[in-house]
């Protein structure tokens, strides 16, 4: 109970803290992010957020419902372009590639002791992209090329990418719908801010 109660309370100070963070960006429209690449290295070579790109936004499910946009979408540095190499932010360990919901999916696990930040866990995850160049159990190096940057799995040719904090290394991940990670903006991946799950 007291872990849960933990596990509640880490979420709540995240979220309030996160959308304080996000309101400082443009909520809908396109801009240019200038990343501070301490812990984690910007994912792509371009630094184009595209228009409801932003952590935070609306989104409409199927059914009608709505829910926040819990990652940044990233789009080519120039729009439509396709095949732009994506990137691991840092060293880890591929723990899952599939498709569902978001097209093509690479999630990669982070130890915080690699990058300065012993006791912490996260994952990186990146969706709508194409070419894999990695499989379940590689180990990669921080800008190693993973794959390509496409429209898999939606309209617009963008990445779409998450940082979570994960309660450890060894955590799973074969679904995009991931309940026990804690998703945080990105952006403040790249501002020195690291929330961990206690």
């Amino acid at each position: 109970m007291k872990r849960l109660t933990l596990l509640v309370l880490s979420v709540a100070m995240i979220i309030a803290s996160t959308s304080t963070f996000a309101g400082s960006y443009p909520t809908n429209s396109e801009y240019y992010f200038n990343p501070i690449q301490t812990h984690f290295s910007w994912p792509t070579i371009s630094r184009r957020i595209v228009e409801n790109g932003n952590w935070g936004t609306k989104r409409t499910n199927d059914n009608g419902t709505t829910r926040p946009h819990r990652g940044i979408d990233i789009g080519p540095t120039t729009a439509g372009a396709t095949g732009q190499s994506v990137f691991a932010a840092q060293s880890g360990t591929v723990i899952g590639i599939f498709n569902e919901g978001y097209g093509n999916v690479v999630a990669i696990n982070h130890d915080g002791a690699d990058f300065n930040a012993p006791g912490t866990y996260y994952r990186t995850v990146y969706t709508h992209v194409d070419s894999i160049l990695v499989g379940i159990g590689d180990d990669v190096s921080r800008g190693q090329k993973i794959a390509t940057m496409s429209n898999s799995g939606t309209n617009g040719i963008h990445l779409h990418f998450e940082v979570h904090a994960i309660p450890s290394i060894t955590s799973s991940y074969n679904t995009w719908k991931v309940y026990s990670d804690v998703p945080f903006d990105p952006k403040r991946a790249y501002n020195g801010y690291l929330p961990q799950v206690q």
